[in-house]
């Protein structure tokens, strides 16, 4: 539910501002209010894997294969790594890691085939 409920919709939110409209709205209060709701949430994620491996214990789950494209996309897609100060979150980096390096989660990085 947190993913469904609050990453996925704020981080896509703050991902439209970010890489396509920040620039043609005079309004800076959208981007400023999505992007500090995804910091806030990036903070809630990072305290969990302070705690636990994966997001909701020490085994890989549904939450983790929920969350992590979400990381991707903000750091990849959006180029959003310093606007979202992704640096302070070293355990969702090492997170991500782990969660990249699963053989599926390689083959479905590479969907559709990228040369």
């Amino acid at each position: 539910m947190f993913q469904m409920g609050g990453a996925g919709p704020i981080f896509g939110q703050f991902g439209f501002f970010h890489k396509f409209a920040s620039k043609e709205i005079e309004d800076k209060r959208p981007y400023e209010r999505y992007q500090n709701e995804s910091k806030r949430l990036l903070g809630v994620i990072n305290a969990q894997l302070e705690k636990t491996e994966y997001i909701v214990g020490d085994e890989y789950s549904i939450a983790d294969l929920a969350l992590w494209p979400w990381i991707r996309t903000l750091t990849g897609f959006y180029d959003a790594s310093t606007e979202l100060e992704m640096s302070k979150h070293s355990n969702i980096d090492a997170w991500y890691k782990k969660c990249i390096a699963r053989p599926a989660s390689e083959k479905s990085a590479n969907i559709p085939a990228k040369d």
